[in-house]
This record gives structure tokens, C-alpha cells and sequence, in this order.
């Protein structure tokens, strides 16, 4: 069967002058060594990822707080309006309640 024919092809063949492994596979090949990153270029890297994120919040953190100014100037704006429409409502209600007195005249309100 075909075991048969695989011996014969492998006497054919000079077997012995074959090397008996790839030299790819010999373990001092410098492609088979795991590479471990340098210490140095690990740092660098952590470092630069860091600073990128570090980077991203501080713009984050930036326009938020550009928001939180605007909201405040807002809001007080918004205070400063509504303190002046109460004051104008509690002379209005003073002087509803002087028109609606008994026995007052148009006259002595307008004084």
C-alpha cells in the first residue's frame, strides 16, 4: 500500500545527508525566540497611552466647566429677573389694595 511506496521513496532518497531538522526549528534561530517588549518601549507606551487619556478628560473637563459657567451666568441672569418681576407684582398688589379700600378716591391713589 502506500506505507510501502513512502519506503521505498525514503530509500531513494539520500536520507542521511538530510538535515534532521529545519534550521528554522534549531532553538538558537533568532526567529524562534519569544520576543519580550522592552521595558523601556512598555513604559513609553503605557506613558503615551496615559497622556492621551489624561489629554481627553482635561478637554472633557475643560468644556464641562465652560458649561457649568454658562449655566451659572444663566441662572443668575434668570434670579435677577425674577426678583424684579416680584418686586413689580408686590407694588402692583399694594396698589390693587388701595383701589379696592372703601371710601378711597382715584384722586388721593394717584398722589
Amino acid at each position: 500500500g502506500y506505507f510501502g511506496n513512502f519506503a521505498v521513496v525514503m530509500a531513494a532518497m539520500d536520507v542521511e545527508h538530510m538535515p534532521v531538522t529545519s534550521p528554522r526549528l534549531l532553538a538558537s534561530d533568532p526567529s524562534r525566540k519569544i520576543r519580550k517588549p522592552v521595558e523601556k518601549d512598555v513604559k513609553e507606551s503605557v506613558s503615551d497611552v496615559n497622556d492621551g487619556i489624561r489629554d481627553y478628560y482635561s478637554c472633557k473637563i475643560d468644556e464641562l466647566q465652560f458649561v457649568v459657567t454658562e449655566k451659572t451666568q444663566n441662572l443668575r441672569r434668570l434670579e435677577a429677573q425674577r426678583n424684579e418681576l416680584n418686586a413689580k407684582v408686590r407694588l402692583l398688589r399694594e396698589e390693587l389694595q388701595l383701589l379696592q379700600e372703601q371710601g378711597s378716591y382715584v384722586g388721593e391713589v394717584i398722589k
